[in-house]
């Protein structure tokens, strides 16, 4: 909506709520990182908060939209739905866009776990804990594999285990809707 307020949880140095500024300069967005020092780096128009993103210093309720992009590997899963669910109007709607897991085992995915520390949860097991916390699946879309694009910055290491996981591992794009309207 006009004026809608954005929580960019794990919003690193602002970069994607920059370009959705430059679009929509009506929006209000709010960074959220436990990073200070990628904080600092955010664009000034936008209000930063530096917090948890297992307990986020927001008003119950007052967000028209939760955003995660490649965050969502450093959450406890449960926890994060909950204070997500909890600072979303009802209606307000979250989104994440992060890797995740196309097949159906429950866990996070082992090989990045031990190598990045990162989860890459199943999408089941996502849509799963957004329910628990009363967030409705909405919209979903599984995006082409990793971009090989950035091959050249990658250290051999990195690179080996992207090779491994790309035809498990896939960003995707999942929009969930706070019932109670």
């Amino acid at each position: 909506p006009l004026d809608a307020c954005i929580v960019d949880v794990g919003c690193g140095v602002g970069e994607v709520a920059r370009l959705m500024l430059d679009e929509r300069p009506d929006l209000g967005v709010n960074m959220l990182n436990l990073s200070a020092s990628q904080l600092e780096l955010c664009p000034e128009l936008m209000t930063r908060v530096h917090a948890d993103m297992h307990d986020m210093p927001i008003v119950d309720g007052c967000a028209d939209v939760v955003m995660v992009n490649y965050t969502l590997g450093y959450a406890e899963l449960d926890t994060f739905m909950l204070e997500a669910a909890r600072v979303l109007k009802p209606g307000g709607i979250l989104f994440l866009y992060d890797l995740t897991r196309n097949h159906a085992a429950n866990g996070p995915d082992e090989l990045m776990l031990e190598k990045f520390s990162y989860r890459v949860y199943a999408r089941h097991v996502l849509t799963q804990a957004a329910g628990r916390a009363g967030l409705a699946f909405d919209d979903m879309r599984v995006l082409p594999a990793t971009p090989w694009h950035l091959d050249p910055l990658l250290d051999e290491e990195y690179r080996g285990v992207i090779g491994r996981l790309s035809t498990t591992v896939l960003p995707t794009a999942m929009r969930f809707v706070k019932e109670g309207l």
